[in-house]
Parts: C-alpha cells; structure tokens; sequence
C-alpha cells in the first residue's frame, strides 16, 4: 500500500478537480486496479502509472483488472478530510487544511 505521502497527492490531483494523472499509460493499461470502498461503493480507484484517483472513463480505459479492496479505514480518513478541505481555493491551504483533518483521524503528515 503507498504510504501516507502518496496518498495525499493522489488526493491532491482529486481535490483540484484534475482525473488521475496519467504518468505511463502502457503501465497503467497493463497493471490491475486497486478499488477501495467507500459510502458502500467502489469508488476510489488506483492505478500504477497514474497519480491520483481515476474517473469513471479512466477506469474502463486503464483497468484491465479491479482488485476489489472492500472498505478501508485509511482511504475513508484520507476522503472525508479532503471533502472538508475542498472548500479550500488552491493547494497550500488545502494541504493545510487535509493536515488538521487528518491528525484528528489519527493519520500524521
């Protein structure tokens, strides 16, 4: 699993309205999906290859296989502080703000 670090800056992309960043799409085409669920849906997807969550359309284009993670407590934490923090209108206060929300998760930056 990406550490804490990684996982921020795949909320990062999120959060700017951005979809995953596509670093190598050959990569990505041939790596497996790791889906994590959230609100009793799959909706936080990772690819290798791609830095950030995936849309829909990037999803049917780059997964070739979802590995069904279920539930976590780590992706929950890291999606409710950067619905908090998207009030924020650019990165440094968000990443400030995504800070705050985390420690009271327990989750250190």
């Amino acid at each position: 699993m990406k550490d804490d670090k990684a996982f921020l800056l795949d909320f990062a992309v999120e959060a700017l309205g951005s979809p995953g960043l596509v670093m190598d799409p050959t990569l990505a085409r041939k790596s497996p999906c790791r889906c994590y669920t959230y609100k009793k849906k799959p909706t936080v997807c990772f690819s290798e290859g791609i830095i950030g969550v995936l849309k829909k359309a990037q999803i049917k284009e780059f997964c070739p296989r979802i590995i069904d993670k279920g539930p976590s407590k780590r992706v929950k934490a890291f999606v409710e502080a950067s619905e908090k923090a998207s009030k924020s209108k650019s990165l440094r206060p968000w990443l400030k703000k995504m800070g705050k929300e985390l420690k009271k998760k327990g989750v250190t930056i």
